[in-house]
């Protein structure tokens, strides 16, 4: 697996516009000195000296301050399509096999159907068939419910912060929880803060849950009480728009020390699935046929499980009604990140201020459209809530220079590594030999695809009590904190290694 895919810190190249570290690291790694003695030298990889290949895993990345290399003597393992196939045909071995399941997230189905020249209809299906008839997959799923819970919460999380922060007299405000919220679904975004701003960065973090791991909780627990196994039997795969989103399946935050699982066992990319098919010669436009469904999912009855409901809401082939339905498309609200921005501050417009479809306008900052600013003002012309969307390393460094300064005066700001958000991600399918252009007008037709069929802006908002579909409540599948709610841990940096961000 290429490295030069890595956004944030995983990578380092020539600045451009991605997070990028811009000197040379490496955790250090012991080379046996040929001689009489046995003591180890602690060299760098690019030391003078000749070194075999190293294997790292990206839990090293998630502790070391600084950053792996892209010198391709670095493999990263354990989340790669190689990895896959190898578990899958371990899989097909066993007695008692382990299920497998799929998650993917609807900025892969855009870039695939641009890619495969599908319609939308067309680019479910051929998914849901690739993954069962060819890797023996259980469950294909769409991370969209998972996506809702984390825009509900989101929502709710900013309106609780913004009314203790209102309610405090101007001399008790240090006491109560910080603005601006920053969003936490991006783990480019998540490692930079940790790894060189944490002290400043982790209080003004949202809590709550990207939609890929709120869909790895639901998965090993409603997909192994359904088949009436424990969740190490559940084997789960995610497709993402970016190789980051690798990094946050590894965090320790989200591995079970009960049942010595990960709620995200491994994740793809929309480019590796490409890959994939083109070292088979296959074309996902063949797999466009007749359903392959677990029967499960068709088996309706007034006392059905929980988790048949949630099969049947997530499954991405026979998943949630047509927004004309009352349910939102799934790649969300306005934005091709998910939507973060719009749907917590059309809500709390509601909550806060009783403003209800207040209209929103995006204005770029400086002729900067990757950072642009939403202000929402009441009658007399008063902003009453200040956001913003800040996507890129240049966006990014803006606000945190204003956050050092003390002059940071947004209430909520949606952040992404990537320039252009999750459409552009680094995993995306991109062609390495077209010009730029040529990669601008593939973007623009993924960003077309997702607004066409993927994305409502006017979507109608959601309660609490009524996510996705009337027969599936939010309080049917969370039980608790730890299923929507995480934490976040700034790195100790590394003094022996010298890192220029």
């Amino acid at each position: 697996m290429s490295i030069n895919r890595f956004s944030s810190t995983l990578q380092l190249s020539d600045f451009d516009d991605f997070i990028t570290p811009s000197q040379e690291c490496i955790l250090p790694i012991n080379v046996k000195k040929s001689g009489a003695t046995s003591q180890g030298a602690t060299v760098g990889i690019k030391g003078k000296e000749k070194l075999k290949k190293v294997e790292i895993t990206l839990n090293d990345c998630l502790a070391c301050s600084g950053c792996i290399t892209s010198a391709e003597t670095v493999l990263v393992t354990s989340q790669s399509h190689q990895q896959f196939t190898k578990v899958v045909e371990e899989i097909a071995c066993e007695v008692e096999k382990r299920i497998i399941v799929v998650s993917i997230s609807p900025q892969v189905r855009a870039s695939l159907a641009v890619a495969s020249c599908l319609s939308n209809d067309e680019i479910s299906t051929a998914l849901n068939n690739y993954f069962m008839s060819k890797y023996d997959v259980k469950h294909v799923l769409d991370t969209a419910f998972a996506h809702q819970l984390s825009l509900l919460e989101s929502s709710q999380e900013f309106i609780q912060r913004f009314k203790q922060r209102r309610s405090k007299t101007p001399g008790d405000v240090s006491t109560s929880p910080p603005l601006p919220l920053l969003t936490s679904s991006c783990p480019g975004w998540i490692c930079y803060a940790e790894k060189t701003h944490g002290k400043l960065l982790i209080p003004h973090l949202s809590r709550v849950k990207s939609a890929q791991q709120i869909t790895g909780s639901l998965v090993k627990r409603f997909i192994a009480r359904h088949h009436d196994v424990t969740p190490d039997r559940v084997y789960h795969v995610t497709l993402m728009p970016c190789y980051d989103k690798k990094l946050e399946a590894s965090r320790e935050d989200f591995y079970d020390d009960v049942y010595n699982t990960r709620d995200v066992d491994l994740v793809l990319t929309s480019g590796e699935i490409t890959e994939m098919l083109r070292l088979a010669g296959e074309d996902l436009s063949e797999f466009v046929v007749k359903t392959t469904t677990n029967d499960v999912i068709n088996d309706i009855s007034d006392d059905e499980s929980v988790a048949t409901k949630l099969l049947r809401t997530a499954s991405l082939v026979r998943g949630a009604p047509p927004s004309g339905d009352g349910a939102p498309p799934s790649g969300g609200y306005n934005g091709g990140s998910g939507g973060y921005l719009e749907f917590v501050m059309k809500n709390a417009a509601k909550e806060l201020f009783n403003i209800e479809g207040a209209q929103l306008q995006y204005q770029p900052t400086r002729n900067n459209k990757d950072l642009q600013e939403v202000k929402l003002r009441d009658d007399s012309g008063e902003v009453v809530l200040n956001f913003a969307l800040a996507y890129g390393f240049r966006s990014i460094q803006n606000i945190v220079r204003r956050m050092k300064q003390n002059k940071c005066n947004y209430h909520y700001i949606e952040v992404m590594a990537c320039p252009s958000g999750c459409l552009n991600g680094g995993g995306q399918v991109k062609d390495m030999a077209g010009s730029k252009e040529e990669e601008r007008a593939r973007l623009g037709r993924v960003v077309d695809f997702y607004r066409e069929h993927l994305m409502q802006a006017a979507a109608p908002l959601l309660q609490r009590s009524d996510v996705s579909t009337p027969q599936l409540q939010r309080d049917d599948v969370i039980t608790g904190e730890k299923d929507i709610m995480t934490s976040y841990h700034a790195v100790e940096k590394n003094e022996n290694i010298s890192v220029k961000w």
